[in-house]
């Protein structure tokens, strides 16, 4: 049996940088959320402040 080390290397590679990827994606998604959900509270708060 024999290994093919630089087969088995560039899977290594290409496995690693699909899994950055991903939590990249998934991070910039997460962030994405976070700033739709705060937006409306925090214009609501300066309505309350200049309006009212």
């Amino acid at each position: 049996m024999n290994i093919d080390w630089g087969a088995l290397g560039e899977v290594f590679v290409v496995s690693f940088g699909a899994a950055i990827a991903v939590i990249v994606l998934f991070s910039f998604g997460i962030r994405a959320l976070c700033f739709l959900a705060c937006a409306p509270v925090v214009g609501y708060g300066l309505y309350l402040i200049i309006v009212k």
